[in-house]
């Protein structure tokens, strides 16, 4: 059974690998505006102002789990 420390660890790493997959929407959103693929770039947009928000609350939250296990 894994210590509480590697959990609150693991979760934390977890929950950036979340926010790290943004990389492929940026690109996405990159080629769209290469090639004036309007509605494209209207739709990765609001992707990833809608999702954006709900991955870097969770990482805060993740964030502060491992901060008060390892640290306090």
């Amino acid at each position: 059974m894994p210590s509480k420390t590697w959990t609150v660890m693991n979760d934390l790493q977890e929950s950036f690998n979340h926010i790290a997959h943004f990389d492929f929407l940026i690109d996405q959103l990159q080629e769209a505006v290469n090639s004036g693929k309007t509605q494209d770039i209207v739709d990765i947009t609001a992707a990833l102002t809608a999702f954006y928000p709900v991955y870097t609350d969770n990482f805060d939250k993740k964030f502060k789990k491992a901060w008060d296990e390892v640290v306090k």
